[in-house]
């Protein structure tokens, strides 16, 4: 069993041209030059599509726009780029899988992993309740054709310091959705989210096959809400704009390698 795996940034993926020269260059070589890498999967035809592992090659934190992703927060969804107290959101040290690099993302040249932490909670060093409202990481640096192309999973490395549910979201012909289906991991104590995500986090995956998304009110700088009591819906086959996590934080939380497997739709013949 073998995911390909596109290793150059393909900001626009899922043509019949993109799965040709992945299934070409993996028939020839085995793994696939364009891109291909052994790694377990329900199916052959499956492909690693994305994958971020937010790294960081200096001594310090550094802003998560540094690999092409935001930090959302608020009734408002008001993007924190530019406040200095999210400045060191990309943490510096080795994240949960450094084996694993970067694909079809804005850090594929960089190969020092790091992970995203974020400490800014009410039981951090200056304890404001402000941090502790709706949350949102996402990015819009790729895009893919989901009428050409079946998106079948999404997995990411997560720890947190208390039970929080976090929930995958996705952009789809300009509007958000939120799954359905929570994720959590068993609580590391504190600042042990810094120090212990290596050998403390968990991985995470959404199967999409017959999964549930909610609708998502989400509009940066305007507006961020998740009614959960909305009747889930299926997921367009449209074109995949943005995609990220989103959680209600009561404590810290890190996650890292966010990943999107799919394989080539299959269209049925009218």
């Amino acid at each position: 069993m073998n995911h390909q795996e596109a290793t150059t940034p393909h900001r626009s993926s899922g043509t019949p041209a993109f799965w040709a020269l992945i299934v070409g260059a993996s028939l020839s070589a085995g793994l696939c030059s364009a891109g291909a890498e052994a790694a377990p999967t329900e199916s052959s035809d499956e492909a690693v599509l994305y994958r971020e592992t937010f790294p960081n090659d200096g001594d310090r934190g550094r802003p998560l726009a540094d690999a092409g992703w935001r930090y959302y927060l608020g009734p408002d969804g008001w993007d924190e780029k530019d406040n200095p107290a999210t400045h060191g959101l990309l943490n510096e040290n080795p994240g949960g899988s450094p084996d694993l690099k970067p694909v079809a993302s804005e850090s594929v040249t960089e190969t020092d992993h790091g992970f995203v932490v974020n400490g800014l909670g009410p039981n951090g060093d200056h304890p404001d309740d402000y941090w502790n409202q709706l949350t949102h990481y996402a990015t819009n640096e790729w895009t893919l054709d989901l009428s050409q192309t079946e998106l079948t999973a999404i997995t990411f490395d997560l720890a947190l310091s208390q039970p929080d549910e976090v929930r995958v979201t996705v952009q789809v012909d300009g509007k958000w959705y939120a799954s359905e289906e929570t994720f959590t991991a068993p609580p590391i104590a504190g600042y042990g989210v810094y120090g212990g995500f290596r050998d403390g986090h968990v991985t995470r995956t959404l199967s999409l096959g017959g999964a549930g998304w909610l609708p998502f009110g989400f509009k940066p700088g305007v507006t961020m809400s998740l009614d959960t009591t909305q009747k889930p819906v299926e997921l367009p086959a449209g074109r995949l704009e943005g995609f990220g996590l989103m959680l209600q934080p009561t404590g810290f939380e890190a996650f890292d390698t966010y990943t999107l497997i799919g394989r080539p739709r299959v269209i049925e013949p009218e």
